[in-house]
């Protein structure tokens, strides 16, 4: 049985030149403009959010510190005097 010769190639082809290279078509820019206005508009609102969280969070934090102090000083209170 007769072995085969492989020929190894001793430089590879050349890229075919500039000239037949076409660009894929891109996102059209009302796309990217929409996105990017979506995007920048985002950051604002999300921080609103966190913004109106933490008022009402410090609110219940007032709140629940008075509901504190009027059971303290109700606690206080020396009840042997009723009697």
């Amino acid at each position: 049985m007769p072995t085969k010769e492989y020929k190894i190639p001793l430089s590879y082809p050349s890229p075919p030149p500039y000239q037949y290279y076409v660009p894929q078509p891109r996102s059209s820019t009302l796309y990217r403009t929409t996105g990017e206005v979506v995007l920048v508009s985002a950051f604002p609102v999300v921080s609103f959010a966190f913004a109106a969280a933490a008022v009402v969070s410090k609110a219940r934090c007032e709140v629940d510190a008075e509901a504190a102090a009027q059971a303290v000083s109700t606690l206080a209170l020396d009840y042997n005097d009723m009697d």
